[in-house]
This record gives structure tokens, sequence and C-alpha cells, in this order.
């Protein structure tokens, strides 16, 4: 037997805007293993070292469904956000920029965490001010767990 595909996930029920962990399966979310309730993703990413043995015996598809389940941002406001700019040659050209030294730098830059990081079906906020230029883009998410010396 095939064991079932899960991701965890964060979600909200109702209109709350508390976040908790649970997992995505078979197309619902299904509440986290026992002894995560009330906890965030970056909440159990913190405590892996203690909460792992939790999700190594934990079959999520024993678990019980959340009705009305909303997922939540993937995590919620992590530490920081770092961006690359100015990554794409098409992207440096559309906007009408100079291609940089490919030898040169890196063009980083920060962005708030509270207003970056957004859930499906979440509002993207967006600059309200006249003059306001507003580009879409595909952006990745990733991260890793701090490693102990």
């Amino acid at each position: 037997m095939t064991p079932s595909e899960w991701s965890l996930v964060q979600y909200r029920v109702d209109d709350s805007e508390k976040v908790t962990v649970g997992a995505y399966t078979d197309g619902v979310v299904v509440q986290g293993p026992p002894g995560t309730e009330g906890l965030t993703l970056m909440e159990v990413l913190s405590r892996w070292d203690s909460l792992a043995p939790l999700f190594r015996d934990w079959t999520p598809t024993a678990s019980d469904t959340v009705a009305d389940a909303r997922l939540a941002p993937p995590l919620t406001y992590p530490g920081k956000v770092l961006c690359a700019g100015a990554n794409y040659w098409d992207h440096i050209a559309e906007m009408g920029c100079e291609r940089p030294d490919e030898l040169g730098e890196p063009f980083f830059f920060l962005k708030p965490p509270t207003t970056t990081v957004t859930g499906p079906g979440d509002p993207v906020p967006l600059p309200g001010y006249p003059g306001a230029r507003v580009d879409w883009e595909a952006e990745l998410g990733a991260g890793d767990r701090p490693r102990r010396p």
C-alpha cells in the first residue's frame, strides 16, 4: 500500500486570524498531531528537535478533518524575507535598466515579512499612492531551520 502524500500547512478557521499547524492531504486540511494544538508552523520548526517524534509517528489520514479550514501563509512572519533583485536579464531590460556585470555582486533587498507573505486567497496589499507602479512576478520562498554547531 502506498502512503498518502501530505504537506504541513497552517490554517485558519472561520474569520479568526489565529493560525495553527495541520496537514493538507487528499484535498482536505486535517488537524496536526496531538501535542501541536495551537502551534504555528514557525513554532513547530523552532522546536523541531523535540516535536519531530510526534510527526514521525503520525498518520495524517487518520486525523480529524478541520471543517471550514482556510489555508494560511506557509510561514507566519518569518524572521526576514531576502529578495534577489534584477536577477533575470529579460526583466532588467523590461525595467529599462542597464545589465549589471555578470561577475559583480548580486543585488539583494529585504521585504517586510508582515506584508510580504500571504496565503492562498488572501488579499495582496498594493501601494495606494498616486503614480505607484506594480509589477507582477512569481516568487519562490525557501528556507532552512538553523543548524546547531
